[in-house]
């Protein structure tokens, strides 16, 4: 992965990890660590013309083993949940993919806890649309086609039976 595209991933990754830290009540301290120092599991991968979203766990060895479940787009902005809100996340996208809409729909949203407040809203409509918005990280949008919608739902899975281990 070339330099640019490593550190964007790494501040993908940190971002992410400081929500979920935050929302597990570990210590400010342990908030501050590098975020390099884990595990990142990209268990799918989306692209569509401009944009790709990424389906990912990621594991924080330091001091006690966490896992947390990551939706990222484009490399440039995240959002992290732990095993309950991944759960959320299945349904809304469920939800989402049993609408039938020519025109986009808003589905549902869902929030992160970190700093630096991430959001995730889910639209249906040709297929289904993603967008991550926060202070930090502006607004991405992926537009995921029908077809991969199947796809995205069996990593969904994959990540959802990772965080309940």
């Amino acid at each position: 992965m070339a330099g640019s595209g490593r550190l964007m991933l790494i501040n993908i990754i940190r971002r992410a990890l400081l929500g979920t830290l935050a929302a597990l009540g570990i210590a400010a301290s342990l908030i501050a660590w590098p975020a390099a120092a884990g595990s990142l599991d990209v268990i799918a991968s989306f692209t569509a013309k401009s944009s790709q979203l990424d389906v990912a766990t990621y594991t924080d060895p330091n001091p006690k083993p966490s896992t947390v479940g990551l939706l990222g787009i484009s490399h440039s902005n995240s959002i992290a949940f732990g095993a309950a809100q991944w759960k959320s996340l299945i349904d809304l996208v469920h939800k989402a993919a049993g609408t039938n809409s020519a025109a986009w729909t808003e589905a549902g949203s869902m929030k992160d806890v970190s700093k630096d407040v991430a959001t995730l809203t889910v639209s249906s409509g040709p297929g289904l649309r993603f967008v991550i918005s926060s202070a930090k990280g502006g607004t991405v949008t992926h537009i995921l086609p029908k077809a991969d919608i199947a796809r995205l739902e069996k990593a969904l899975a994959q990540v959802s039976d990772a965080l309940s281990k």
